[in-house]
Parts: C-alpha cells; sequence; structure tokens
C-alpha cells in the first residue's frame, strides 16, 4: 500500500514537472516569426550585395562567369573627336566606280537672223568612254558615342556622284562631216562636254540599284575604319 502510494506520488511529480516545462504555444510561434524575419533580412541585403556587384561589372563593361570570376571587358572611352580623326582620311569618300562607253550624235551650224547659214553645218557620230565616281562627302556626316552600352552612331549624307571625267582620247568618229565655213573640234568643245556629262549623270541618279550599292560600300568601308582603330576597334558601329 505503501508502495502503491509513493509510485502514485512519483508518476504524478512527474507530470507536475512535465506540465512545468512545457512551453506555450505561442512562444514557438514568436520563435518562427523572428527566425522568417532574420532570413529575410539577410536574403534582401544578400541580394542587393549581388546585384550591386554584377551591375559594377557591367558598367566596366566586365563579364563575370558562373562560379563569379570576372572576365575584364573593353574600356569604352572614345569621344566624338576621336571618331572624327578616324574617318577624316576618306573626307570624300568614293565608294562606287562606274565607267561607262556611250555614242551620240553632235550637230553644229551657224544662224543669222533665225535662220540656218548654208555650208555650216556640222556633224560627227561619235563614241566615247568616261567614268563616274558615286559616294558620300564625310564632312557632312555626324557621329554620336555611347560609352555605356559601347555603340558608335553613325549619320550619312545621302550618296551622290563625286566626279564625271570623259576620256578625251577616247573619241571614235562613225561619221564626222566638216562644212567649209564652221570646222567644230568636239573634244575642245566645253559645252559638248558638259552635255555628255549632264546626260551620264542624270542616267546614274536614276539607277536606284547602283546608289544603294554606294551606299552599301560607304558603310562597310567606315566600319572597317572604326573597328580596326585603336580607340574605337570594341565598339559597334550603327548607322542612321
Amino acid at each position: 500500500m505503501f508502495m502503491n502510494n509513493k509510485k502514485t506520488r512519483l508518476r504524478n511529480k512527474s507530470s507536475d514537472e512535465y506540465k512545468n516545462n512545457k512551453k506555450p504555444k505561442g512562444t514557438n510561434i514568436l520563435r518562427n516569426i523572428k527566425f522568417i524575419i532574420i532570413a529575410f533580412i539577410i536574403g534582401f541585403f544578400s541580394s542587393v550585395l549581388i546585384l550591386n556587384f554584377f551591375n559594377k561589372s557591367s558598367a566596366r563593361n566586365d563579364k563575370v562567369t558562373i562560379d563569379g570570376n570576372i572576365i575584364k571587358g573593353p574600356n569604352y572611352t572614345a569621344t566624338v573627336k576621336a571618331v572624327e580623326d578616324t574617318v577624316k582620311s576618306a573626307s570624300n569618300l568614293v565608294t562606287t566606280e562606274y565607267f561607262y562607253k556611250d555614242a551620240d550624235t553632235y550637230v553644229n551650224y551657224r544662224e543669222f537672223m533665225g535662220y540656218k547659214v548654208p555650208l555650216t553645218t556640222d556633224m560627227s557620230v561619235f563614241t566615247y568612254k568616261g567614268k563616274v565616281g558615286i559616294g558620300i562627302d564625310l564632312s557632312e556626316a555626324s557621329y554620336s558615342v555611347d560609352n555605356t552600352n559601347g555603340i558608335i552612331t553613325v549619320t550619312l549624307p545621302e550618296v551622290k556622284i563625286m566626279y564625271n571625267e570623259i576620256d578625251m582620247g577616247s573619241f571614235q568618229y562613225a561619221f564626222k562631216s566638216d562644212s567649209i565655213l564652221n570646222n567644230t573640234d568636239m573634244e575642245n568643245h566645253t559645252q559638248l562636254l558638259e552635255q555628255l556629262k549632264n546626260k551620264t549623270s542624270n542616267e546614274v541618279n536614276q539607277d536606284s540599284e547602283l546608289l544603294q550599292k554606294a551606299g552599301e560600300n560607304a558603310r562597310n568601308v567606315i566600319s572597317t575604319f572604326l573597328t580596326s582603330a585603336e580607340q574605337t576597334k570594341d565598339y559597334k558601329v550603327e548607322f542612321k
């Protein structure tokens, strides 16, 4: 009987101790909330530090590998003047030459009071050769430099005829008739040469495919200039 009571008391004492040592449910909830808040704060500041690290590397144009190593990128420090100095050697940039051979007829006579004077008519049927240079005037171009993204933007003028030359030694006559009173030397006739040049220039200006090709060549030449120069070699070149 004594033993049973003692055991009972022991069991009761153990039960009381268990009850006294057991923590309220609210305490565990508060502890979990504290852990969540601390984890959030650590995660937030870690994210800020990581983003700041990548942004600084991006601003330096560096590349950051997955394992955190930095591959040093190009240093973009070019100026508009540096770009202009790079391409100024090609101020009148001829990118396409058009060689031509043409035929024409020339008639010349003298007039008196609006009437053609007899025996003064010269006529020639002839062929001739020449060449036209097509390109751009780089003094009319403009440039902008984006050192953040490493981009040079070039705004080019319209493609135009840079020169039109007739080979004076290329004239060949299929027919030539000189009058007694009027002997014309076509090769020294300034007005005739201008007419022949204007005729060819009009044909070239109407050839959209030829002009487009000249424009493409101009862009390729300028890109080569800029990507070959030491100060601008790492830039991307864009055109307007």
